[in-house]
């Protein structure tokens, strides 16, 4: 698994659907940015999922090893899963192409987010990342915090 980067960073599609990729991210990915990326437009959500290559094939060794390949369920599961799914690379000027068929999937305008998670970087429409962050209050958040991390032994 990829150590993603950390941090957000607004930037901005340009008309092309080319997003110039921060500088900060190629960095801390090194030689992982020099490669190809995989885009998944996940069907409820308001982003796009970006996985390096390396963490897809991850991914989905992941679903083969909890997925029955002989069974309707698992593999109608499995086509859902792969909708839509594309390979990109950064481009000689740093950016990435994202299709568009995402972009109007996820109603991306010009200004965007992209953030990183445990497993995965994501591309949001800005508005739509902060009603998505302020929709948990402080409060809420220091209460899960304390419910997910506090009660372990270790951080006592």
């Amino acid at each position: 698994m990829t150590n993603y980067p950390i941090g957000e960073y607004f930037c901005k599609l340009d008309s092309g659907g080319r997003l110039m990729f921060p500088a900060d991210f190629r960095e801390q990915l090194g030689e992982l940015a020099e490669g190809e990326f995989v885009l998944r437009s996940t069907g409820g959500s308001k982003f796009i999922e970006i996985y390096t290559e390396g963490d897809w094939r991850d991914v989905l060794q992941e679903l083969g090893q909890k997925l029955n390949r002989f069974s309707r369920e698992d593999n109608a599961f499995l086509r859902k899963f792969l909708v839509g799914v594309k390979k990109t690379r950064l481009d000689a000027t740093n950016r990435m192409q994202i299709p568009k068929d995402m972009i109007q999937q996820k109603d991306l305008g010009k200004d965007v987010v992209i953030t990183s998670l445990t497993a995965r970087m994501e591309l949001w429409n800005r508005n739509d990342y902060n009603e998505t962050i302020n929709a948990i209050s402080e409060e809420e958040f220091e209460n899960k915090m304390i419910e997910k991390l506090g009660n372990n032994s270790e951080n006592k």
